[in-house]
């Protein structure tokens, strides 16, 4: 007998059935298999131990056996796994058994960490200390995939250059043709966001009618271009959008301990005072006037006006702000 923990991983195609179906005009077809990967192989035969534990199991060969390290690296060299239209469903979970031989001491050593009693030592109890405590990449220490196969790929996946690791990293590489999705991350993504949306908008709640920290919070996350600068109302629905599209950047700025400082240089860049470089590789902020470089950031450019060298330029900056009509 033994506990099994079951665990799926999805891959799907990057141009799968949805997307190149409306697409398949534009769209050159994508790629149908995982191949054999320089660095996949390279991540995988790193740990000998790892696949002496379990890969005898899925090439038929005795991990024991003088060639056996030789036929794994046969393996990944000829490796080709099909990848449906509608994706494939990994199975990487693990079969939990305080006999096997194999694994017995790094089985002991869990037992021992977490001071169980001897009577206690039983499947189930083991299957709960790895699932919790041990990443899902290491657990193969204390126990046997329940699949060889689609564990095994998996694990060559993370470090296949053609596989994002989730689905918001598909569009990092033009390599990329597959990526993995766990249901589970996802809700401890989606769990994530939603507290972070219930935060931030007890944040905009307390500083929605105070109209100068609204309008700093608009300057500052450069979300005033387009607003009525004589409508509280309308500033205010401006920072709700802003709180509803980036709740963790609005509390970022809203915990932010120079707030007013990064609003206020944010205030004279939206009205031609200073200006900003539009080349992302080369950021900076300057006069427009002389070009005087202030630096990179507002952080920067407040310190920089701080200097007796500057005193009198930022004097300047404030008497022409002051002659401006702002909205606060």
């Amino acid at each position: 007998m033994s506990e099994t923990k079951s665990k799926i991983v999805h891959i799907y195609r990057k141009y799968g059935k949805g997307f190149a179906a409306v697409n398949r005009a534009v769209l050159i077809e994508g790629l149908k298999h995982l191949g054999s990967s320089i660095r996949g192989k390279q991540s995988m035969m790193l740990n000998e131990e790892e696949m002496r534990s379990y890969m005898g199991l899925l090439i038929g060969v005795d991990p024991n056996s003088v060639d056996f390290i030789q036929k794994v690296n046969t393996y990944w060299d000829e490796f080709m796994f099909l990848i449906p239209e509608q994706g494939f469903a990994f199975e990487i979970g693990f079969n939990y058994s305080v006999t096997d031989n194999k694994r017995k001491d790094a089985i002991h050593s869990i037992f021992e960490t977490n001071k169980v009693s001897k009577a206690d030592r039983t499947d189930a109890k083991l299957a709960e200390l790895v699932e919790e405590n041990v990443d899902q990449t290491e657990k193969w220490k204390y126990a046997k995939p329940i699949d060889v196969l689609h564990y095994s790929t998996w694990k060559y996946c993370l470090n296949y250059s053609e596989v994002a690791n989730n689905v918001t990293l598909a569009n990092k590489s033009g390599r990329i043709q597959f990526y993995l999705h766990d249901d589970s991350q996802q809700r401890d993504f989606e769990r994530v966001q939603y507290n972070l949306r219930k935060k931030a908008t007890k944040a905009f709640i307390s500083i929605a009618d105070k109209e100068e920290e609204v309008a700093n919070m608009l300057f500052a996350a450069r979300r005033s271009e387009g607003v009525s600068i004589d409508k509280a109302e309308d500033r205010a629905m401006a920072l709700e959008s802003f709180k509803n599209e980036q709740p963790d950047a609005f509390l970022k700025l809203h915990a932010s301990n120079d707030l007013k400082d990064i609003a206020y240089i944010e205030r004279l860049i939206a009205y031609g005072l200073l200006e900003r470089s539009i080349d992302p590789e080369n950021p900076f902020i300057r006069t427009p006037d002389e070009g005087k470089v202030l630096g990179s950031s507002p952080r920067e450019v407040i310190k920089s006006l701080e200097k007796e060298e500057n005193i009198k330029l930022k004097n300047e900056l404030a008497g022409k702000l002051k002659n401006i009509k702002l909205g606060i």
